[in-house]
């Protein structure tokens, strides 16, 4: 095999596998352009509900929670205990869970037509004695698979009332749903696109799948010209 033949056989190797790349986002500039942004301001004020869904929210996003008791989507207060207080001029969705009851919901944002990348403002309560240990964002494909999935408290504490931005990117618009689990979790200003790829850093274990890849490729070759 002649060395033009064998780039190509690596690059479309690499290709294969870096279209499933996922990476963690730390802020909207992150995310491609044009950017949709819901701030469900239509849910505002007396419009503010509690719904377990299915809540439209416009532009193609549908609302759903595991809460049996509904998540609120609409104005706040919302408050994170010890990470302060979401006053009532901030629209958002929150989980909203029992933190005597041991219960841990999701609440899930579903693309009519799937995205590329998606995130927001968010910011959580965690009550340890409770089991409210991990805060976990998630991006899920067509089929319902995990594409990603980020423990919060591990990867990127947030603390403070000001929340902190976070999302998950692909490589290709393969995601079909965003959700937010494990605790009293609150997101305002969810933001995604179709367009564009990630402008973070992958993953090292993307980064290791690649080169791996790349590696098995040139093994198979050197082995078929060894057999020549």
């Amino acid at each position: 095999m002649k060395t033009r033949a064998l780039i190509r056989l690596i690059g479309l190797g690499l290709f294969g596998i870096t279209l499933s790349q996922a990476a963690f986002l730390t802020s909207a500039a992150q995310i491609g352009k044009p950017a949709t942004v819901l701030d469900f301001s239509q849910f505002a004020g007396a419009n503010t509900i509690y719904a377990t869904g299915p809540v439209s929210l416009g532009s193609g996003v549908t609302f759903r929670t595991t809460n049996p008791d509904g998540s609120l989507i609409g104005s706040g207060p919302y408050s994170f205990t010890d990470n302060g207080t979401w006053g009532s001029t901030i629209t958002l969705a929150g989980l909203d869970v029992d933190q005597f009851g041991d219960d841990k919901f999701t609440m899930t944002f579903a693309f009519a037509n799937p995205v590329s990348a998606v995130g927001g403002i968010v910011d959580y309560a965690v009550f340890p004695s409770s089991g409210f240990s991990d805060v976990v964002i998630t991006a899920l494909g067509t089929k319902g698979q995990i594409l990603a999935s980020y423990d919060l408290n591990s990867k990127d504490p947030i603390s403070g009332a000001a929340g902190q931005f976070v999302g998950i990117s692909q490589s290709t618009a393969d995601i079909a749903a965003f959700t937010l689990s494990n605790s009293a979790v609150a997101i305002q200003d969810l933001t995604f696109s179709r367009v564009g790829g990630s402008t973070a850093m992958p993953e090292p274990g993307s980064v290791g799948l690649i080169v791996g890849g790349g590696l098995v490729l040139w093994w198979g070759w050197r082995r078929r010209e060894q057999a020549a």
